[in-house]
Order: structure tokens, then C-alpha cells, then sequence
């Protein structure tokens, strides 16, 4: 829904108000574009909130970032509750921004758009805007529950018994980090806050929110972590009329069968109403990679549209998001939607494991791991088996506690997130950044939309092919049914245990 503007007790600024005079939302566009008098170069500003630090990188007109910076974000964990304050998060984004800027020497009239990525953290504020505590200790500034809490776990499961039809957009089953169950914990433990909150908000909607004072919500947060239905969104348009719940967006009957009702007061006030706007941080990463295409392919695809609909990206942070996108519905089981030495300690790692793979006369570099295992579900498994109990294994360890073990688990750590795919490395390595700014891009009306701005913005880095050496692709087919085994077993386990408490 689009809220009144209003005043902020705190007034912090993204940018120096004497370089840069305001910020406006354009609610019908994608990010918030930038006002000011004739710039003297367009540089597009992104501003993505992980889960420990929140960054800030600017980029010119043809994608290329010039400077970039981050600052921490306190988190507070106790158990399964892990909790954020929106007020420390705008303040980490402030300093971001006001070092980027110096970094790269970008005066905040040179800024012409600004996007917004974030986590899928929840947001609580009330009709002042102030924050309301999520927190079992009351405390006001603990607002935000963070995307990977896990405390909605019971709730999680009572949601998925209903066997709502919006589930199906879900991959059949709502994770506990998604909203709907972190709500309803709140609704059945912290009744005094449950009533004070005037607005839910995913994260990246709350800082639209707080740098304009709109309230429009983002239909990606909305549709991937809400359950709104987008392309009933996208019906409503033409179908002004229509009382149907695909028609809707928000399906009202499932909010009441949760438990939920009360939210659909007031035409949805407290969780709104969304057009296109902010992104979740994966889905920005999605955004600043998926036209990364390299030279050669471009050139072949300049009019196949269907192309983007056969290129996936992996977005990796403290968890990871495989990110595709078809025009037809798909429906998949576990799947979300169809919706300082100037070397990095990757670059260490890598150095060690190409060192040992000679010393070891391996025959190639994975084979190095042909005793470790990894299922790296150390914080559930949200796709595709879609098990928030699932827990990460490590299957070979040993007391050595050197570089060269490090490394070894690095590796294997590795290759049970990713295989068998050829990967584009996008050119720039902050990705998610790129994305928001190019949402920024969109907004100042640089771009007519948002594939056109991608196209110009993305660009290919190296591409790394998978080894066409049979002996190579023999030894991945093992581990990898090795990794699945792993998990297999662990339900197994699991069983075993059940049985033997109950």
C-alpha cells in the first residue's frame, strides 16, 4: 500500500544532503531514483544488508564498480532466536555509503539511482515508524528477526498441515525462515508486541521505506517470502473486477485457516499491498549476474529471448541461492516459486591445494578429497528437499588442524554446493551490489526496463568449464552419490533415535 510521508526522529543520511537534496520513491518503477540538478556523470549506488555487515558499491554507466565499503551489523543470538536492530542496520548502511563514496571519489550529486537488496529479515515498527521488539527480552531495539532464525519451526509445520494451494509456490511446504511463521510465532508468544506493530516489513522493504517514507511493498519479497501471488497481481491489473482468489494476490482464506486473519484487516494494511520495488539479496545477485554472458554468446542470443531461461546463478553468502527464471510455471518438489596481502583467503586456500595436489602427485585437483564428504545442510535445507531439521555432515575427519586440512575441507565444502555446472564468474566480484544499483539504473529512467539495464550492465569475467577428462567425471559421479547417501542416512538416523525416545 503507499503510506503518508512522514518525519523521522532519526535523521541519519544515506547521502550529504548539502551534495545530494532528496531522495524519491517511484513506487511504478523498480529501486528509487535519485533528484537532483543535472548530474555531472551517472554513477548508480547499491545497497545490500547480509547478515553481518551491511555494504555499499557504486558503479558507472557501464556496470564497472568504482569503490565499495562495508560496516557491521550487530546480531544477537540466543538459541533458535537470532535478532537485528533496523535502527544499528541504517546506521552500518550510512557509514557504507559515506565511505564507498570517498573510496571511489563520488560526490552524492554524481549518485543518479539507488536500489535496496537485503536478507528476507523481518521487519516491526509501529505507526510512528519506531521499532517493536521481537525479542523475548523486550527490548525495543531487538526489531528485526533475522532470515535465519529458526524459532517458527512448530508453527512452520502446523502452516504446511493446512495444504493450502499457495503452498505449491513454496515448493509445497513454507520454510520456518519464510514470514508466515515467524509472524504467527510472534502472534501466539509476544502478544503486547503482536499488538503494537503497525508494520510487518521484509527488510529490503523497510529501507525504501525509511529512506522515502513510502511504504509500497516489494512484490519480489512479497511473492518469495509472503506467499502473495504475483501473477494473480499481474491478473488483477487487467481483471480490475475480479473477486477470485488467483486474482487477488493475497489469498485471504489461507491467512484465516493459520490463524492469521486479523492481518487481512484494513485490505492488508499491516503486511501492504506490492508492485516491483526493492529485491531480496539473492534475487539482486540474480539481477547483476544473469546477463553476465560472454562475448560470443551475447552475439548469438542478441534476439532469443527465451536464452536467459536456460542460465541458472548461484548466489553464495552464509547460505546459497540457485536463481533461475522461466516465462510457464514450474512446479518443483522442495524448489521456491516460479517466482590485506592483496590475497583473499580463497585465493590462499586454492594456492595450498594446487601445492599439495603435486606434492601428493594427485591425479587432479578433486581428487584430493576422495576421503572428506560434505553435506553442508549445517542450517536446515530450504531447497530443494525443503528440511529446516536437515544437519550438515562431514564425513572423514581426522585431529590434524593444519592449513593443508583447512584447505581440504574448503575444497570438499565446495563441491557439495556446486556441481557439474559450466560457470560464468561475473566480471565484478560484488554481484549482489550491481544488482541493487542497477534497480537504481531502472528508476532514474537510464533504462526503459529492467532486462535492457541487465544487458548493459552485466558482463562475463572467466568461465569455468567442467573437466572433460573421464576419469574426473567418474570420480564426481561417486562423490556426489556419496553426498546423497549422506543425507538419506542421516533420515535414517534420524528414524532410529525417533523410535528409540518415543
Amino acid at each position: 500500500m503507499a503510506g503518508g510521508r512522514r518525519a523521522w526522529s532519526n535523521t541519519a543520511p544515506l547521502l550529504d544532503p548539502q551534495q545530494h537534496k532528496h531522495l524519491v520513491n517511484l513506487p511504478s518503477s523498480v529501486g528509487m531514483a535519485a533528484s537532483a540538478s543535472v548530474p555531472r556523470r551517472s554513477v548508480f549506488l547499491g545497497v545490500d544488508v547480509g547478515t553481518g555487515s551491511a555494504r555499499a558499491g557504486l558503479f558507472d554507466g557501464n556496470g564497472k564498480l568504482l569503490g565499495c565499503a562495508s560496516s557491521p551489523i550487530q546480531i544477537w543470538k540466543e538459541g533458535d532466536c537470532v535478532e537485528q536492530s533496523s535502527t544499528d542496520i541504517w546506521h552500518s548502511i550510512c557509514a557504507a555509503v559515506k565511505s564507498a563514496c570517498s573510496l571511489a571519489n563520488v560526490s552524492g550529486e554524481d549518485v543518479t539511482g539507488l536500489g535496496f537488496a537485503a536478507t528476507c529479515s523481518l521487519v516491526a515498527v509501529d505507526s510512528e515508524g519506531s521499532p517493536v521488539s521481537v525479542s523475548w527480552s523486550n527490548d525495543s531495539r531487538r526489531n528485526v528477526i533475522v532470515w535465519m532464525d529458526h524459532r517458527a519451526v512448530k508453527q512452520a509445520e502446523r502452516i504446511n498441515s493446512c495444504n493450502s494451494t499457495v503452498l505449491q509456490y513454496c515448493g509445497g511446504a513454507l520454510s520456518p525462515e519464510m514470514q508466515p511463521p515467524k509472524l504467527l510465532w510472534v502472534k501466539e508468544n509476544l502478544q503486547e508486541s503482536w499488538s503494537m506493530v503497525f508494520r510487518w516489513m521484509d527488510l529490503s522493504d523497510w529501507l525504501s521505506y525509511r529512506a522515502t517514507g513510502d511504504d509500497t511493498r516489494s512484490l519480489c519479497t512479497a511473492v518469495c517470502k509472503w506467499t502473495y501471488l504475483g501473477h494473480a497481481h499481474m491478473q488483477q491489473i487487467k481483471e480490475k473486477y475480479s473477486q477470485d482468489m488467483e486474482a487477488c494476490g493475497w489469498d485471504d482464506d489461507f491467512w484465516e485457516e493459520i490463524g492469521l486473519g486479523d492481518l487481512v484487516d484494513g485490505h492488508h494494511a499491516k503486511i501492504g499491498t506490492p508492485v516491483a520495488n526493492s529485491l531480496i539479496d539473492a534475487h539482486a545477485g540474480g539481477v547483476g549476474v544473469m546477463e553476465s554472458v560472454p562475448v560470443s554468446d551475447s552475439e548469438s542470443e542478441d534476439f532469443n529471448e527465451e536464452a536467459i531461461c536456460h542460465r541458472m546463478v548461484l548466489v553464495c553468502g552464509t547460505s546459497t541461492c540457485h536463481m533461475a527464471v522461466c516465462r510457464s510455471k514450474l512446479f518443483i518438489p522442495g524448489v521456491w516459486g516460479p517466482f590485506w596481502s592483496g590475497i583473499s583467503l580463497f585465493q590462499l586456500l586454492n594456492k595450498i591445494l594446487e601445492s599439495m595436489m603435486h606434492d601428493l602427485g594427485s591425479p587432479f585437483l578433486a581428487a584430493l578429497t576422495s576421503d572428506i564428504h560434505v553435506l553442508p545442510d549445517f542450517h536446515g535445507n530450504r531447497s530443494p528437499i525443503a528440511d529446516p531439521k536437515a544437519k550438515g555432515i562431514v564425513c572423514g575427519l581426522t585431529l590434524d588442524t593444519s592449513d593443508k586440512q583447512l584447505a581440504l575441507l574448503y575444497l570438499a565444502t565446495v563441491q557439495g554446493i556446486a556441481y557439474g555446472y559450466p560457470i560464468i564468474l561475473p566480471r565484478e566480484n560484488e554481484p549482489v551490489l550491481l544488482g541493487a544499483a542497477i534497480l537504481g539504473a531502472v528508476a532514474a529512467k537510464k533504462y526503459s526496463n529492467l532486462n535492457e539495464a541487465m544487458k548493459a550492465l552485466n558482463a562475463a569475467g572467466q568461465v569455468i568449464h567442467p573437466s572433460e577428462d573421464p576419469k574426473v567425471t567418474k570420480y564426481h559421479d561417486a562423490k556426489y552419490r556419496i553426498f546423497r547417501e549422506l543425507y538419506a542416512q542421516q533420515l535414517s538416523h534420524r528414524s532410529i533415535m525417533a523410535q528409540a525416545l518415543a
